[in-house]
């Protein structure tokens, strides 16, 4: 009965929210500066094979901006509330009435050359890989925002992006920094789409970056090739991931296999569903999707949820999953969510 009244209270509020008027900013179209934004109101539950069951409320609230320095120059930069995980962006209701935390995760310069048809992007920006279009966080969390450089660009049938990763700039008494190379090339032919990804970790342990993980594999070269099909609104994806420079007696390996249909702009919104199962020291956990309970690696587990637009602005995602750590215990950790996402 707790959890139903909590559940009940919940929707209460969400549906408030949901019901609240969209609004957008209004800008002077002659103007240098863009700005757009989002936020979102969460209701969560855990049921927890081996911690307490815990159910909250979240918020996330995001506000960036573009400023046209020149035709082919543009600064980027982007808000978002904080809860001291890069992979969390999410407040969680419950701390005594404390304000919110807020920081800065995106602030970039994007220039496009005169001299080549490629885009570079340098400071700290969203990673601009491909990604499972079901369900698309198992390597690289959609939260953590890189530092460094990424050059993109197309040749011929293939698109690319190339990028060098600041992890640990180290200075005083330590002289080893911690850094990543990564890349992707990625094409599709009818409907079909092919991606193919590498992560190097260059001496991730350098000022401690590796001990984060909770698994030393030895060495770090994750392996991730995507393949989707799609058919009107019929979205079929698979997903394979390996981290080819691990050490001996790591199975470091995992897969996925999603299906989705439909739109959330549709009257029935949209239905997805994705297996997926990640190996000890498949992936940096540090950088990897945090939405699962407990490790984000050594790990199986099914989720599945639906999607509709409430309206231009407002949008409801309701979805749940299981998850199974084998090496701790042979239960099952349920999450159930409730989100609304608004945006402006």
């Amino acid at each position: 009965m707790k959890v139903i009244r909590r559940v009940l209270q919940t929707l209460g509020v969400l549906a408030i929210v949901g019901a609240a008027p969209s609004t957008a900013f209004a800008q002077d179209n002659d103007s240098a500066w863009s700005f757009f934004g989002d936020a979102r109101v969460r209701a969560e539950f855990n049921d927890l094979a081996a911690n307490p069951d815990r159910h909250r409320q979240r918020l996330r609230f995001r506000f960036g901006g573009n400023f046209n320095v020149a035709d082919n120059v543009t600064i980027g930069t982007r808000m978002r509330t904080e809860s001291g995980d890069q992979n969390n962006p999410h407040w969680d209701i419950g701390n005594n009435f404390d304000n919110m935390d807020v920081s800065l995760d995106r602030m970039f310069v994007d220039y496009s050359p005169t001299w080549a048809d490629v885009r570079m992007k340098m400071g700290k920006f969203g990673h601009g890989f491909q990604a499972n279009p079901v369900y698309g966080e198992l390597v690289w969390d959609g939260d953590v925002q890189p530092e460094g450089l990424a050059v993109s660009g197309s040749s011929g049938d293939f698109d690319w992006v190339v990028g060098q990763y600041a992890l640990t700039e180290n200075g005083g008494p330590i002289s080893e920094d911690s850094w990543m190379t990564v890349g992707q090339v990625n094409t599709s032919k009818d409907d079909l789409k092919f991606a193919v990804g590498y992560y190097f970790y260059g001496d991730p342990d350098a000022a401690g970056a590796e001990a984060y993980t909770g698994t030393d594999v030895g060495n770090w070269g994750i392996l991730n090739p995507i393949v989707s099909w799609k058919k009107d609104s019929l979205t079929i994806s698979g997903e394979y991931i390996e981290n080819v420079r691990a050490g001996d007696g790591f199975d470091a390996t995992g897969w996925a296999l999603g299906v989705s249909n439909g739109s959330p702009s549709d009257s029935g919104g949209k239905f997805y569903a994705q297996y997926q199962t990640v190996e000890e020291g498949a992936v940096f956990t540090t950088f990897a999707g945090d939405d699962f309970p407990g490790g984000r690696d050594d790990w199986k587990g099914l989720m599945g949820g639906w999607k509709r637009q409430l309206s231009d602005k407002i949008g409801l995602n309701i979805w749940a999953l299981t998850h199974e750590q084998e090496s701790i215990n042979s239960e099952t950790d349920y999450r159930f969510r409730i989100d609304f996402n608004i945006k402006f």
